[in-house]
């Protein structure tokens, strides 16, 4: 099969390379102008030692040799090339840099593939046609050797589409003084026998060498396909004798850190603080000062990964980010990352299948959402848990049921009062004063009023200060403390099912909706244009009612303003509303605000770039290895800041002062009552004594006329 695959392979080739069987070996010979066979000279076979080492470090697969025709590989070609290359299952294939038309062995993309090219002056019209194929890439490991040391190729390389990603190796041969030498070498062969192909290798075979000849290998490459400038990478010289043991390995395309000052063209959106019209608020100066926060670590952000493979960077600004026109193109920012006219965009962008489609991005640099903001509702409004299970008619049945059992109380007391003969209170001596007492109070006659105190002590649980001595009284004692038992036990239950009740908690799009608070978003932003687009039943009831009640606003600043506040939902960017809340809103009424989190607006915001950049995969290294160092993780904090930690918030109501503000207007009045009859009956009490003074002056007087004159005149003597 091995033998079948390199015919149809080496019949295929367009330079007329002709393969013919010997004895032991292939063989190949190129045809000369005049029809005669070139010979094996001493210098090929040390560039041959040369081109093997260099593919067995290199591990090629597959190897196309381009000759020159100035070159003298043309006329001196050995014919055991292919027992040094085309052994261990490699393929190798030789072409002429003449053909019109290059051959199909170099445009596969298949294994990696080693294209070596050998030339005294290069044929740039060969380099051209490789150039526009973009050939010069990561799946071609080019091996350029030229003898001519006067001609400046690197004149050539300035003009060739190269790249971040070319694998290319220039060798300039030197010469220096010395002679010949003989060195053992393991050279496989290739031969038939009985039909078979069979691999041997031959353990010794002595080839001269030109200990005269060095290889100076430099590595080449660019920074970006359309730069002018050249990177070069001295690998240092192979020689026979040490072969490439001083010879440093090639760079490969994730360690290529310096890229020689390389400048970077970076668009960037104009600052908030040049294109704001109007006054500055409160509110529009934050936002000012957000977006510059946000510039600055992201700046930062930038630089760092730049000047970690050692680049520049120059500002191109724009007025906008931009967006996607009806005619399909990008415009402002996005329109020259698509257009190539900047390298990067300074702007962390959600990636979607519409922008990914005509530009690149890196890796994620942070973690984006849209989440709706609003300050927790309370729990209930003024609630008056005291006089609440109270209703009017309730209230009027008990006033009614004291004063029942005031008037029952008077009933039973003026009855004792009158059926209790005096004589039974005064039958015993007593001579204590508790026993004084007890005939005091038994002999007592009960006024309404005293009725009426008892009563209510009785409904307030507060006991009785009346102890019947008759059946009709205790059973009247015991009813009415019955009655005020179960009041206290109803009022009771009606608190505790008030606050075992569930506060109002917003936890999901559901409770929103069914909840009273405006909602509202960004107006003409990409907010707006999501709510009006998205695929969720409960966003566009949310959208619609906003746009209903026309609670929209033109700074999303201003609207976390209005949320903090209270009864007002806004969608808005987690990074925007975060920030504002470090601000905005006070620091201990933080863990008053809300954050519902929407997992359906969760995006990767990335750096977009050209599609076809050169640098993707080295940025993309780079950010990797910033996050592995932990510093993406500082910038990611700084740019998506987490929201306060609180405690845990109960899920039931709870008493507070202002659901027993009705007690305090009891107590209250109450007071002013009590104040107000003070103050009546102080006035009552002095013109009782005033009335009782007069009466007694006028009876002394009355008495003092009726006795003889001398003893009036000596009771008004002074004394």
């Amino acid at each position: 099969m091995n033998w079948l695959l390199l015919g149809i392979l080496l019949t295929l080739s367009t330079d007329g390379a002709e393969l013919h069987q010997g004895s032991n070996y292939f063989e190949y010979c190129s045809m000369e102008g005049n029809g005669s066979w070139s010979q094996v000279s001493l210098n090929t076979s040390t560039w041959i030692q040369f081109v093997s080492g260099f593919a067995a470090r290199s591990q090629w697969v597959s190897i196309v040799f381009f000759l020159s025709n100035n070159s003298e590989f043309s006329t001196n070609m050995p014919s055991f090339i292919f027992k040094h290359f085309n052994s261990g299952g490699r393929f190798v294939s030789v072409h002429s840099t003449s053909r019109p038309f290059l051959p199909h062995s170099i445009l596969s993309t298949g294994s990696k593939l080693g294209v070596v090219y050998f030339c005294e002056e290069p044929d740039e019209e060969f380099l051209g046609k490789v150039s526009d194929l973009d050939l010069f890439d990561s799946y071609r490991s080019w091996l350029i050797v030229k003898s001519d040391t006067s001609y400046k190729f690197e004149e050539v390389l300035r003009g060739l589409n190269l790249g971040l990603d070319t694998d290319m190796v220039v060798g300039k041969i030197e010469r220096r003084s010395g002679g010949t030498a003989t060195t053992t070498q393991a050279i496989p062969t290739v031969t038939r026998e009985k039909g078979h192909v069979q691999n041997h290798t031959r353990k010794k075979r002595d080839l001269p060498s030109d200990l005269t000849l060095v290889v100076r290998l430099i590595q080449v490459y660019k920074a970006a396909r359309t730069e002018n400038d050249t990177l070069t990478v001295p690998l240092g010289l192979w020689d026979a004798p040490n072969g490439l043991f001083k010879v440093k390995g090639i760079i490969n395309e994730e360690h290529r850190w310096n890229l020689g000052g390389y400048k970077v063209h970076v668009g960037v959106k104009n600052s908030s603080l040049n294109v704001r019209t109007g006054p500055v608020t409160r509110v529009s100066r934050f936002a000012m000062d957000v977006e510059a926060d946000e510039e600055k670590n992201f700046m930062e952000l930038f630089s760092c990964l730049i000047h970690g493979i050692n680049a520049s960077f120059e500002l191109v600004k724009f007025q906008r980010i931009g967006w996607k026109n009806e005619e399909g193109g990008w415009t402002h920012l996005l329109g020259g990352v698509v257009d190539e006219t900047v390298d990067f965009a300074l702007e962390t962008i959600d990636v979607n299948v519409d922008k990914s489609g005509d530009m690149s991005f890196t890796h994620a640099i942070v973690t984006t959402m849209n989440n709706i903001y609003f300050h927790r509702p309370i729990s209930g409004g003024m609630r008056d848990i005291f006089l609440a299970p109270f209703s009017p008619k309730l209230v009027l049945c008990v006033i009614m049921t004291s004063l029942l059992l005031a008037i029952a109380m008077i009933s039973i007391s003026i009855a004792r009062h009158n059926i209790t003969p005096r004589k039974e209170t005064t039958d015993f001596h007593c001579t204590s004063d508790k026993g004084k007492l007890f005939v005091r109070q038994e002999r007592k006659k009960w006024k309404i009023s005293d009725a009426v105190l008892w009563s209510v002590s009785i409904l307030c649980m507060q006991g009785s200060q009346w102890s019947p001595k008759s059946m009709s009284g205790n059973l009247l004692l015991i009813n009415g403390l019955l009655f005020a038992l179960v009041i206290y036990n109803s009022f009771a239950a009606f608190i505790t099912s008030v606050l075992s009740v569930q506060n109002i908690s917003i936890k999901d799009l559901k409770d929103l909706a069914d909840s009273d608070l405006a909602f509202g978003y960004t107006l003409g932003n990409a907010d707006e244009l999501f709510l009006r687009t998205v695929n969720n039943t409960l966003l566009r009831e949310l959208y619609f009612k906003g746009l209903r009640e026309n609670d929209g606003v033109s700074d999303p600043v201003a609207g976390v303003h209005r949320a903090a506040k209270g009864k007002y939902a806004f969608f808005v960017a987690a990074r925007t509303a975060r920030r504002a809340l470090r601000t905005v809103v006070a620091h201990d009424k933080r863990c008053e605000f809300q954050e519902l989190c929407l997992k359906m607006t969760k995006n990767h915001a990335s750096i977009p770039m050209r599609r076809q950049s050169s640098l993707k995969k080295i940025v993309n290294l780079k950010i990797i290895h910033l996050m592995e160092t932990g510093l993406l993780r500082r910038f990611q904090n700084l740019m998506l800041l987490s929201m306060p930690s609180c405690d845990e918030r109960t899920t039931f109501n709870s008493a507070r002062l202002a659901d027993v503000y009705s007690a305090f207007f009891v107590l209250g009045f109450g007071w002013v009552a009590s104040f107000l009859i003070l103050i009546l009956e102080v006035l009552w009490w002095k013109r009782k004594n005033v009335n009782r003074r007069d009466r007694l002056n006028k009876n002394t007087f009355e008495k003092a006329r009726e006795r003889p004159a001398t003893k009036i005149l000596y009771h008004w003597q002074p004394r």
